[in-house]
Parts: structure tokens; sequence; C-alpha cells
């Protein structure tokens, strides 16, 4: 059974702090919290200075600034490289060559489903810019503002 995921609290920190300098091994301290043992592995390298001291009061403040920092985005969002896949797409190449290319050649991870709804997206609007001159238009061909 799955477990459902919870980022750890204040007073979990304070317990791997605690048993961790009582020499309990990541296992048990997992056990102890009911958490997986990579999550107290995790937590207890991600401290900036992982030989030293696990400090939990330092944790979750590095925690609470990595919860509010902006996250970059995942997908590509340059305009050329997105015209290129385009190209690739209508060419025949299939989305995991395209995405094992982008890999190879530095330009970030990306899997083959993201390239594949790109292509989905870049055929319904051809199709929307056909049917309704850049309007949005429902099945029977009609703007969707006369609805």
């Amino acid at each position: 059974m799955k477990r459902e995921y919870t980022q750890l609290t204040e007073k979990e920190r304070q317990e791997i702090a605690r048993l961790h300098l009582l020499g309990h091994s990541n296992r048990a301290i997992g056990r102890w919290l009911s958490r997986a043992h990579s999550t107290v592995w995790r937590e207890l390298h991600r401290q900036p200075q992982p030989a030293q001291r696990y400090y939990a009061t330092a944790a979750e403040a590095h925690a609470q600034r990595r919860r509010h920092q902006r996250r970059t985005a995942r997908k590509l969002t340059d305009p050329l490289l997105r015209q290129s896949r385009r190209e690739q797409l209508a060419r025949g190449d299939s989305p995991e060559a395209i995405a094992g290319q982008l890999c190879t050649t530095g330009h970030g991870h990306l899997s083959r489903h993201t390239v594949h709804r790109d292509r989905t997206r870049a055929g319904s609007e051809q199709r929307q810019l056909a049917c309704g001159h850049g309007t949005a238009t429902t099945r029977a061909g009609l703007p969707l503002a006369d609805r």
C-alpha cells in the first residue's frame, strides 16, 4: 500500500536530531517515526555541511525557505527549441527520439509525453486557425462567443 506524502514536521525533525545524536540508524529512526529510512537519510544530508551535527531548528528554517522559493519551470520554454521540436515532429521524428536528443545535447530533460502533448497542442492550434481564423470554435464550427 502506497503511503501518502507529507512533509516532515518540526517535531519529527527534532526527533530525528535526538535519535541521530543517540546513534540510532536511519532505519530505526524511520521505524520510530513511521517514515521511510530514505526520508531520514535525505533529511540528514540536506544540511549545508553534512559532516557536522544535525540541527532541527536550522533544518526547519531551510525547509521553510525551500517551500517558499519560486520554482523554476520544468518544461522547455525557449521558443526556438519549441519551434525546433515542432519541425522535428513535422519531419516524422518520434517523441522518444526528440526527447533523447534534447538530453544528449545538454538542453535538459524532457519526457516523450511532453513532446507528444506539444505535438497535439500544435495540431489543435492549427485546426482552430483553419476553422475560425484564430478564434476558438465548438465542434459544430461556431465561435465560442456565439453559443
